[in-house]
């Protein structure tokens, strides 16, 4: 390929990158008039990475749409994520008091409770979406990570939990392990 073709090849590709950007930003500032479909936006936004777009498609959403309580959940999880986890304990306990029997928002405000160091509130979180969706692993194992301090033993309970509901669940197998060996006080 000589100077000539590799230029073009060049502004070519360029010209590409800059088309697929502005496919991917349009949808941001044109908000669609589904709740659901604004929100799947939002979520390939969050998923690839483009924290600041998901949040402003997020927090259109949840203004247009108050009654959606998926909105703000995201927001919080977003929050979380950026190391806020004050920020998703507000977001997501709003989006569970608009609808309170979903366990993934129950299970996150517990990630956000113990991220904050309120073990205590994360344990009653984690519980509350136990109740609601018993066999997911997830807050079994959040559950376990909240009470290893205070109640080893019903940790190692919740850490066996997790391995019922799930046997290659490894980071229960490890905390499993950490806490049956810090019970009789050789740590791995």
């Amino acid at each position: 390929m000589n100077r000539r073709e590799r230029r073009l090849a060049k502004r070519r590709g360029s010209r590409r990158a800059r088309d697929e950007a502005a496919d991917i930003m349009a949808p941001v500032f044109q908000v669609p008039e589904d709740p659901m479909a604004a929100l799947s936006r939002a979520g390939q936004l969050h998923q690839a990475g483009r924290f600041n777009q998901a949040e402003a498609l997020y927090m259109e959403t949840s203004e247009r749409w108050p009654d959606n309580a998926d909105a703000p959940h995201w927001l919080g999880v977003l929050a979380l994520q950026r190391g806020d986890p004050g920020k998703a304990v507000d977001l997501i306990g709003r989006a569970i008091a608009i609808q309170d029997g979903n366990p993934q928002f129950h299970y996150h405000l517990g990630e956000a409770e113990r991220a904050a160091g309120n073990r205590a509130a994360a344990a009653e979180a984690y519980r509350r979406a136990i109740d609601l969706a018993p066999r997911v692993a997830d807050p079994h194992f959040g559950l376990g990570l909240a009470l290893l301090d205070d109640d080893p033993d019903a940790a190692i309970e919740q850490f066996n939990q997790v391995l019922r509901i799930d046997p290659k669940f490894a980071p229960a197998r490890e905390a499993l392990a950490a806490a049956q060996a810090n019970r009789q006080g050789t740590a791995p």
